[in-house]
């Protein structure tokens, strides 16, 4: 199953492959721009520019329940990322507030909010098992946290330039990222060397989706060009025009014979 957000305010989640739309799921009151299903596929969280993260039950909706959100997590400023755990206890909600909250989805409750980006934080996701959640943000870096200890670690990456989106590993030996500067790059963390840097297109990178099984890296950009990139070999494999408007999200199917995008032409 996949879920698409939109600026009408809307969730679809859709069967693949056959892209049957099984639901249309409404609560937000704005655009809404980030979607993660918890790996237990219990829940699928949504985050929109109305300031609201809600939390949807997918075992009610699949048994043809009405489908309401059954939580909601409030902040000061539009919600631009969400990521889970997982072990599906933890919720990681990025704010253009600054911040970096944390939430129990056991029992719908903060567990402890971090602040050290200047600026809206763009992306967040948890590595190490849990052990760490790593954020990136509008200040240019890429930080790390110790989620146990509830402190401030370091930054992994300074970019210089807005970091849009992002993906790290979960025993944190790589990090990929996409700038607002049309940078796109995979790091190293083992030995902090760049080991693939696309160049090329100026436009920002709105999109980011990493296929763990063939180490494959799909970016998404402002005009519309996607970039597949082989970590293992560090090399470009793909690289073409999808649509001429921009790429808000990406997503591989299970076998990598298939590239879902998602964009501005509805």
């Amino acid at each position: 199953m996949l879920a698409s957000v939109s600026f009408d305010w809307s969730v679809v989640p859709w069967d693949s492959p056959d892209f049957h739309e099984k639901y249309r799921l409404f609560g937000h009151n704005a655009p809404v721009v980030t979607a993660a299903f918890l790996p237990n596929g219990r829940f699928l969280a949504t985050g929109g520019d109305d300031f609201l993260a809600l939390i949807w039950d997918m075992t009610a909706i699949r048994a043809g329940a009405d489908p309401a959100s059954i939580a909601r997590f409030a902040h000061q400023r539009k919600i631009s990322h969400l990521s889970i755990s997982a072990d599906s206890a933890m919720l990681a909600i990025a704010s253009w507030d600054g911040g970096l909250q944390i939430w129990s989805l056991d029992t719908m409750t903060p567990i402890t909010k971090f602040r050290r980006h200047i600026g809206p934080v763009q992306a967040t996701q948890f590595a190490e098992n849990g052990a760490q959640i790593i954020s990136a943000g509008r200040d240019g870096h890429i930080r790390r946290w110790n989620l146990k200890e509830k402190h401030y670690v370091q930054s992994l990456v300074e970019n210089g330039w807005d970091i849009n989106v992002m993906h790290v590993n979960r025993n944190l030996s790589f990090i990929a990222f996409g700038g607002a500067q049309g940078a796109m790059r995979i790091i190293s963390l083992d030995d902090r060397e760049i080991a693939v840097t696309l160049t090329g297109d100026p436009d920002p990178v709105l999109a980011i989706k990493y296929h763990p099984n063939s180490q494959k890296l799909a970016f998404g950009t402002a005009s519309g060009r996607i970039v597949i990139a082989d970590r293992v070999h560090s090399a470009v494999i793909s690289d073409f025009k999808a649509t001429n408007r921009p790429v808000w999200g990406l997503a591989f199917l299970s076998h990598t014979a298939s590239l879902v995008f998602a964009g501005l032409d509805d």
